[in-house]
């Protein structure tokens, strides 16, 4: 809503699923994910939660 970037982790073995199917600078609406407060150590930016996706989160493009 506000246009902010948020961080989000996936399971190792599941990086090249994820890889496919987002691209660097698109939007994209998210469900079936888990929302939590960002690790402070791994902190990449100012956003106070991070996401965790699995395979069954489902991933749409928001046409530009």
């Amino acid at each position: 809503m506000q246009g902010d970037g948020i961080q989000a982790t996936v399971p190792w073995l599941d990086n090249d699923y994820f890889e496919r199917k987002i691209s660097l600078f698109s939007c994209y609406l998210l469900d079936d994910y888990i929302c939590n407060d960002a690790p402070a150590s791994l902190k990449l930016n100012t956003h106070p939660a991070s996401i965790y996706m699995g395979t069954k989160t489902t991933i749409t493009l928001i046409p530009a």
